[in-house]
Parts: structure tokens; sequence; C-alpha cells
């Protein structure tokens, strides 16, 4: 066994430290600011994909109506649009 002797004594700590206070001023703020980017990131992606999903949309519809188009013309269909069509 050695002869050791523990001497306590008092350190001050961080509360009341005008550094330390502005550091943890400096924390929340920057925690809050990530978390802004964060929100408005997955805003971006959420509004990104449903531009996306429209965009398929557009292209299904566009296909539907090329479809009809041509089914259209294979019974040779009158079209209401158009200009009577000629006496045969």
């Amino acid at each position: 066994m050695t002869n050791a002797t523990t001497q306590f004594i008092w350190l001050k700590g961080h509360a009341q430290n005008v550094g330390n206070t502005a550091a943890d001023a400096h924390a929340v703020k920057g925690s809050r600011a990530r978390a802004e980017i964060t929100t408005a990131s997955a805003s971006l992606t959420a509004t990104q994909k449903e531009l996306d999903d429209f965009r398929t949309m557009e292209e299904a519809i566009a296909a539907q109506e090329s479809n009809l188009a041509a089914r259209v013309a294979q019974y040779d269909l009158y079209h209401p649009d158009e200009l009577p069509r000629p006496k045969r």
C-alpha cells in the first residue's frame, strides 16, 4: 500500500461563464438551423416526387390519347370537330 493523499479543490464550472453562455447560444442556433434545413430539404424532396408523379400521369394520359386516336382512325369514325364528311 502507498501513502497517498487526496486533496479536493473547487474549480469554477461553466455556469454563469460568459464564454460558455455564448457557446451554448451558438450551439442551439446551429442545431435549430440544421433542423430547418432538414425540414426544407424534406419538403423539396416531397415536391419533386409530386412533380415526377404528375409528369408520369401526363405521359400516361398522352399515351392513352394517342391510343384512342389510333383506334378512332382504325374505325374511320367521324369526329364532331371535323368538317362534314364529303358524300360518297
